[in-house]
């Protein structure tokens, strides 16, 4: 259940997301009360310094059941929310209201390395779709549904094409048609230019069937990147006239 929400904040980061225990939460109350133990555990091939903070762990939860738009069918107290790190994977503790409650786990590699520096690059492109105002919320079940499908066919892309590639993050979802925005992450030793970043979109875009993405609405950090084709058309177009003016030319 809470997989989506993790996925959206940390992307490749997160591994995956398992419940390690439910037990009953000793507190006066009349209400059943139920305390969950569930783990988020992180991949464990990133740098210490990539792995989120067990504070920022708690806090996107806390943010996501706090927001009156949610479609949870659970209640859950948002100061019961807890995280902490375990011994061997990290994991936190939280306490629901009604029927269940989830906490965060997350798991750091016992490696040491260098801190790397991530770039974070803004991609933005239109996919021919309608939009509706429920994904304005990055956090409705539309907004998930809809991040989870864009990471799952993206983030490969990226990935088979630059090994400095390291995170994809939506960052909102706005209209015409539908007009996603996104951050990916790539090693600041190794940043793609803008330009490849577009194309690589472009070049692919035909093979996806999920979506149809507009390829004349990709920008990489406000810049607009072009395929190239319609430069070589209007090229060869020129080519062509100045040889029939010639011909004209000659003919008289």
């Amino acid at each position: 259940m809470w997989y989506p929400i993790y996925k959206t904040k940390y992307g490749i980061l997160l591994e995956k997301v398992f419940v390690r225990e439910f037990r009953e939460a000793f507190v006066k109350t009349l209400t059943a009360i139920t305390e969950a133990v569930v783990g988020v555990q992180f991949n464990n091939t990133a740098l210490p310094a990539d792995i989120p903070q067990v504070e920022d762990v708690a806090k996107t939860l806390v943010d996501a059941v706090s927001n009156p738009n949610n479609t949870f069918n659970i209640t859950v107290l948002p100061n019961s929310i807890q995280a902490a790190l375990a011994t061997t994977a990290t994991s936190a503790t939280t306490t629901a209201n009604t029927t269940t409650t989830l906490p965060n786990t997350a798991s750091t590699p016992t490696t040491t390395a260098t801190a790397e520096g991530i770039t974070r690059v803004k991609l933005v492109f239109k996919t021919k779709e309608i939009f509706t105002s429920d994904l304005q919320n990055l956090s409705s079940s539309a907004s998930l549904i809809r991040t989870s499908l864009i990471d799952t066919i993206i983030t490969p892309i990226y990935q088979s094409a630059f090994s400095s590639f390291r995170s994809l993050q939506v960052t909102e979802y706005s209209n015409g048609s539908i007009k996603n925005s996104l951050k990916l992450g790539f090693a600041s030793t190794s940043v793609p230019n803008n330009t490849q970043i577009g194309q690589l979109l472009i070049k692919k875009a035909p093979n996806i069937t999920a979506f149809i993405i507009d390829t004349n609405s990709v920008f990489v950090n406000d810049t607009q990147v072009s395929s190239g084709v319609s430069h070589k058309i209007s090229v060869i177009t020129a080519s062509c006239l100045v040889l029939l003016s010639w011909l004209l030319t000659n003919q008289q």
